[in-house]
């Protein structure tokens, strides 16, 4: 009887035991988690309208809207610098351009825009993607390029800095054609920074709207 006894002890120590340890690895595991979740940035999104062009969306609340803004654009928005080293920042803008007296159809919009854009390197553009696309809910395009310019004479003999030549600039562009005109929205970052923020820019075009 006293053995039956003294095996029931020691098998109650070594559940005991056993339940400690397991609580003990749940506990680390669960710190880790928090530890993990804390690091996660999740971003605060703020809110832009514009009436005057029917338009509305959303932008991260550590990027700022530019109060100069590029020739062309409605509204524009550029990432805080992360360091004193950045000499250019990841940027978005809006720009609008009337077609009611072209009489354009989609396609004929769509061959037109990348012309021009294509015009704007001399032709020395490398496409990642080319293929239809949606904005605000409207059937358009997305065209996303590097200025493929290393080794190249851009036109006018422009000066290409040496930052730029083993760092270029990636383009993102996605654009829709409706009755008022057409409504384009251009992501650019240097070519390491690009895929970095992707993520973000996504939700800024995913968030964006045409409003009465």
């Amino acid at each position: 009887m006293a053995n039956i006894v003294e095996k029931f002890k020691a098998k109650s120590k070594k559940q005991k035991k056993s339940a400690l340890y397991g609580f003990l690895i749940f506990l680390g595991l669960f710190m880790i988690l928090i530890a993990v979740m804390a690091s996660i940035k999740v971003p605060v999104w703020l809110d832009y309208e514009n009436p005057q062009y029917g338009i509305e969306m959303k932008y991260p609340g550590h990027w700022r809207k530019i109060d100069e803004l590029p020739a062309g654009a409605i509204v524009a928005f550029a990432l805080l610098p992360e360091s004193p080293m950045d000499f250019y920042s990841p940027n978005l803008n809006v720009t609008f351009h009337d077609t009611r007296g072209q009489k354009m159809s989609p396609a004929q919009f769509n061959k037109e825009a990348i012309r021009q854009l294509v015009g704007l390197f001399g032709g020395y553009v490398k496409v990642l993607v080319s293929k239809p696309a949606k904005l605000a809910g409207i059937k358009g395009y997305r065209y996303e390029y590097v200025g493929d310019i290393v080794g190249k004479k851009l036109p006018g003999n422009m000066e290409i800095p040496e930052e730029y030549r083993k760092n270029p600039a990636q383009y993102l562009h996605v654009w829709a054609l409706t009755d008022k005109g057409a409504y384009i929205i251009t992501y650019t970052a240097l070519k390491n920074d690009f895929r970095k923020h992707l993520g973000l820019v996504n939700g800024m075009i995913r968030s964006f709207k045409l409003i009465d």
